[in-house]
């Protein structure tokens, strides 16, 4: 039986070669260049100077990332302000039909009794009071519209709707609407946006189920809703 003859170096630990790299010229400029993040450069410089490198190599990418920020920017800032315009039209709503007074009283069933008001009336803490009959008056067209029957003397230190209603240019004027308004049962004011819905003006008349109502004149109501007064 024949045998293989072994080599004479079989079991002895050979030597180990390294193969080494060649140095690569442009792995040492991407060494240097990120040497300018290095302590001791400036980072607010570095990171522009990225910024602008990164902008310049993908202008597509980059003009829609700046057009989807602009876009984003343009539309929270149009929802603060359309949210502001509204906050500051349902305050002014508030204050219109509210006016200065900070406490309502109500009656779930009928109105309050003589009794009650005179005893507020009369009260030293209650600086002003002005009762209010909040109703809905139905026209001829089945419409509903609210109806505010206010006391213009005692509403003049809440409110004031009476005193801001219509400013007429003259005294005289004046005086000859807020007596119409006060001795005319069937004397009304209307907003401005039922009036022009309905066509009316001063002295025209607002045909309604309870009788004609005469328009004394036109108010602008911030509220938006129709009303009379």
């Amino acid at each position: 039986m024949s045998r293989r003859r072994r080599h004479p170096d079989h079991g002895k630990s050979r030597p180990q070669y390294l193969r080494l790299r060649r140095p690569d010229p442009a792995h040492d400029r991407r060494q240097v260049r990120r040497g300018e993040f290095l302590p001791g450069a400036d980072p607010v410089k570095s990171v522009i100077r990225s910024f602008l490198r990164y902008l310049v190599q993908r202008r597509s990418l980059s003009t829609l990332q700046l057009l989807g920020i602009a876009v984003g920017v343009a539309a929270a800032v149009g929802m603060t302000l359309a949210s502001r315009s509204a906050l500051r039209s349902l305050e002014d709503a508030v204050d219109f039909l509210r006016g200065g007074a900070t406490h309502t009283l109500e009656r779930l069933a009928g109105p309050l009794e003589e009794e009650v008001l005179a005893r507020l009336l009369s009260d030293p803490a209650v600086r002003s009071l002005a009762p209010v009959i909040d109703r809905q008056v139905r026209l001829e067209g089945d419409d509903k519209i609210r109806l505010l029957g206010l006391d213009p003397f005692l509403d003049r230190e809440v409110r004031s709707i009476t005193a801001r209603i219509g400013e007429p240019e003259s005294d005289d004027a004046r005086q000859r609407l807020l007596s119409a308004f006060l001795f005319d049962p069937q004397a009304v004011l209307v907003d401005e946006g039922t009036a022009k819905r309905l066509g009316l003006a001063a002295g025209s008349t607002l045909p309604t189920w309870q009788g004609p109502l005469k328009v004394v004149t036109v108010f602008p109501n911030p509220t938006g809703e129709p009303l009379i007064v």
